[in-house]
């Protein structure tokens, strides 16, 4: 399996989410937290790409879409137009789809099962979470009120919740909501956003359960056979 993936780079992976879900909010209250969240979000789609460079048909265009979709994601941050916010949604979209989709073909199609497998699997579940946050931020963009609760501090620019509230507030709902802790505080208002919120927690359950699972019992199968 080692040579379908770079070294420790699923551990790599995984240390930069928990990185921006403990340093991100230290920095909430300041006025460059919107500006350090694109930092660690660059950071985890860097950490993202080196995980695709050991697969070069579809490196190229993971690189293509991670480029473009960074581009557009500080555009938009210098510049709030919906254009840009709509395009960066979208090359994130389809650059979470073919890391997601690499990382699956490696960990499921693997005879032995290690440390990493299971990082593999921790991570995967962890970008469903960016995934459907992604498209519930797109659903909101293309029909306002998709949403209600607490955004936070909310404001209309351009004809949607301003940018540092659309991405915490979306995050933070697409979280709760693959763990199925649904707080109640943010709920899905239109009919596309109720249907993702269910499809949402029924792949988390569901991942945690058949994938992660898998694999975990796997590992312990195989360490206790050595």
């Amino acid at each position: 399996m080692n040579d379908l993936y770079p070294k420790h780079s699923f551990l790599f992976l995984l240390s930069s989410f928990f990185f921006v879900l403990i340093f991100y909010p230290l920095m909430h209250q300041q006025m460059i937290a919107s500006l350090v969240m694109k930092l660690f979000f660059s950071l985890v789609l860097v950490s993202s790409l080196y995980i695709l460079s050991y697969h070069r048909h579809v490196f190229f265009l993971g690189a293509i879409c991670a480029i473009f979709a960074f581009l557009f994601e500080w555009l938009s941050y210098f510049h709030p137009i919906f254009s840009y916010r709509v395009l960066s949604d979208a090359f994130y979209l389809i650059f979470i789809i073919i890391l997601i989709t690499t990382i699956t073909r490696v960990i499921f199609f693997v005879k032995e099962v290690s440390l990493d497998t299971i990082y593999g699997a921790a991570c995967i579940y962890l970008m469903l979470g960016i995934f459907f946050a992604t498209v519930y931020s797109l659903i909101e963009l293309f029909i306002p009120g998709s949403f209600a609760g607490n955004f936070g501090d909310p404001f209309l620019k351009e004809g949607f919740y301003s940018l540092k509230a659309i991405s915490e507030s979306l995050i933070y709902f697409s979280y709760v909501t693959l763990t199925t802790l649904g707080y109640g505080d943010i709920t899905p208002v239109s009919t596309p956003a109720k249907f993702l919120s269910i499809l949402e927690a029924l792949s988390g359950q569901l991942f945690i359960a058949i994938a992660i699972g898998r694999s975990v019992g796997m590992y312990l199968a195989q360490s206790h056979h050595d």
